[in-house]
């Protein structure tokens, strides 16, 4: 939780306000009562196959909604997927020897294309001008394949016998019902429609912002500009195409050097100042020396198959990690989860991986946890010796703000060995794999171990080299406050091995509407988005919501924003004549951010004020980021996908 704030997640923030002191309050279904206990940071994601009522629509019509009482729209995003031939995305000679396949991310501004485009067999010399690749055109409209993302925390209750809102065709209504099979008492619904109104499928949301910028500037974008090859395996110099990208959520900041590297970590959950906790995301082929590691597999040859940011969500996928040709990481990255998946293709020989966050010196102090060590060790640059073997889950906390995670293994190669590193040396041994890339020290350096079994030949996972085992890491990465610990870990690993179950087309139990008593006036004041990242002279709209839950009519509602030294702009209050028992007005405010605005967090205060009903204000979180000179927008530069 922010301390002396709001809370950090982006769901709704209500506000009850009593017209007589001392009565008790009469709550009737209301939003407040949304989403999932302890699950309000994780997506629900399902496909096309589940919703057939929607197939064949266009993308941007997909709307979502959720039910309190009344319909509210949420946020919802649409990602399109294909079959791709990866040879193109790499830029690799094309020849029948290498073909690789698979589903993955559609991109009109990489060499996936877009859905429903072709892809082409290119060269360096023949980009984009070749034939076509038969089997790789996929579908524009929303398909079996694509995906739909929406987040648990809007979750709202079951509107069996309630007509559709209005602005969608009520044919293609799709019910989806969210339980959490840890509490399966606790099933909440999210409600799928095609739009018939030109209806935002945003709802004037947008969780992530992704800016991926390269330095210097790719001439030309990436299609033209980006380095497809290698320029060696020395691992001495930066990436191949060196980047300056930065993913940013009310929760978390990350930064992006090279493809396969992150070397930033900020997370916003904490009370004391922004500081970069991350020398680097390590992910290296053994514990000594640097031949393969994140490094070299970003001075390689390689490509982006996907760089994506909606309202919901954002990702980045890639391939090619040096021998690996078809290597592929993505990252998914929502308001407060980032979801790392691995998938490993590579020749064999290559026999031991280590994945480890390696701090930097600013997060002495902190504290390191796992499943085997719940006591825990405090990270100041010296050994400690802690129990080794297989964890389930691994966790960094101090004053800076908490990073749980959870990593899983899924794979059909007989024997594979997990265990843990861990390395906290404020000058450890020059041979250590930890040095690769980044800083010369080692703080609190951990994450799973995984070594591949003895086989004779090795094992291989290259599918291009004949039959090939399957081998793929999923870890996800949760930020909170200071306050982990070893029982949050043990929660997220639940979480994990327990997913979010949805049902699209559940039955929907019928909406009984409440007795309202006919008590004083009462106000209940939603704000969305809860949480904005704006840059210095930025402006930004926020949907209030204002719902009179009592039993009489309230009248010369203001509805108003304080002002704030950071926004420098004139307060305006929006006025409402009055608002029936059990009625709601929904008006939109905007927040304006002064050029000359310090960066850091904000808060903005909103005020529902009514004639004889007290009132207490609560606010929007605000971050303001660093004003840029930088092209971090410009052309393909920003690749900007909402829907």
């Amino acid at each position: 939780m922010f301390s002396g704030e709001m809370k950090a997640h982006r769901g709704p923030v209500r506000f009850i306000f009593a017209g007589i002191v001392g009565l008790a309050l009469v709550v009737g279904p209301s939003s407040a009562s949304a989403g999932l206990d302890d699950r309000d940071t994780e997506p629900v994601v399902i496909t096309g196959s589940e919703t057939p009522l929607l197939i064949g629509i266009e993308p941007e019509q997909v709307v979502a909604f959720s039910f309190d009482g009344s319909w509210i729209q949420v946020p919802v995003q649409v990602d399109e997927r294909k079959l791709i031939d990866y040879r193109p995305v790499r830029q690799s000679v094309f020849n029948s020897n290498n073909e690789f396949r698979a589903m993955a991310y559609a991109d009109p501004n990489t060499w996936a294309e877009a859905d429903g485009v072709p892809q082409t067999v290119t060269t360096p010399a023949n980009r984009g001008s070749g034939a076509v690749v038969p089997g790789t055109t996929g579908d524009p409209k929303f398909d079996a394949d694509d995906e739909i993302a929406m987040m648990a925390v809007d979750a709202g209750i079951a509107a069996g016998g309630v007509e559709a809102p209005e602005g969608v065709d009520p044919g293609t209504r799709t019910p989806v019902k969210v339980t959490d099979p840890l509490d399966p008492s606790g099933s909440r619904f999210l409600y799928l429609f095609r739009t018939t109104s030109g209806l935002d499928p945003a709802a004037e949301t947008d969780m992530v912002l992704y800016e991926q910028t390269y330095d210097p500037l790719l001439v030309g974008g990436y299609r033209a500009g980006y380095h497809y090859g290698s320029i060696g395996d020395n691992i001495a110099g930066p990436p191949v195409n060196p980047e300056k990208s930065t993913v940013t959520t009310a929760r978390y900041e990350l930064g992006f050097p090279g493809r396969w590297m992150v070397d930033r970590m900020v997370i916003a959950a904490a009370s004391a100042p922004d500081v970069d906790l991350l020398d680097g995301d390590k992910s290296t082929v053994g514990q000594t020396g640097c031949g393969r590691n994140e490094l070299t597999f970003s001075r390689g040859g390689g490509g982006f198959i996907a760089n994506l940011d909606g309202p919901v969500r954002a990702i980045r996928s890639f391939v090619g990690a040096n021998s690996g040709t078809f290597a592929q990481r993505d990252y998914i990255f929502y308001e407060g989860i980032w979801e790392t998946r691995t998938y490993l293709r590579v020749h064999p020989g290559i026999n031991q991986f280590v994945s480890a966050m390696d701090l930097a010196p600013d997060a002495s102090g902190m504290v390191y946890r796992n499943s085997n060590n719940p006591s825990g060790m405090t990270i100041d640059g010296i050994q400690d010796n802690p129990v080794a073997g297989q964890i389930s889950w691994d966790q960094f906390s101090g004053q800076y703000g908490s990073v749980t995670n959870v990593a899983r293994l899924t794979t059909d190669i007989e024997g594979v060995s997990q265990s843990s590193y861990y390395q906290d040396m404020a000058t450890p041994n020059p041979a250590s794999s930890m040095l690769c890339s980044g800083d010369g020290h080692s703080f609190g350096a951990a994450g799973p171990m995984l070594t591949m079994p003895p086989v004779p030949g090795g094992v291989n996972t290259d599918p291009t080299l004949g039959p090939a085992n399957l081998f793929e890491v999923r870890r996800v990465t949760w930020f909170d406050g200071p306050e982990a610990d070893a029982a949050l870990g043990q929660l997220r690993s639940d979480q994990v091995d327990n997913p979010l179950r949805p049902e699209p087309g559940a039955a929907e139990p019928v909406y009984k509407q409440p007795n309202v008593e006919l008590t004083p006036a009462r106000l209940v004041v939603n704000v969305k988005p809860a949480s904005l990242v704006l840059r210095p002279g930025g402006t930004r709209k926020i949907k209030v919501t204002v719902r009179n839950i009592g039993g009489m009519t309230a009248e010369g509602i203001a509805i108003c924003a304080r002002k704030a030294r950071w926004k420098k702009a004139p307060v305006r209050c929006l006025k409402v004549a009055r608002l029936d028992a059990g009625k709601s007005v929904v008006r939109r405010l905007k927040v304006r951010v002064s050029k000359d605005a310090s960066a850091g967090r904000k808060s903005l205060w909103i005020k529902a004020k009514a004639a004889g009903i007290k009132s207490q204000g609560d606010g929007v979180k605000v971050r303001l980021r660093k004003a840029e000179g930088s092209g971090a927008r410009n052309g393909e530069q920003r690749r900007r996908r909402t829907i």
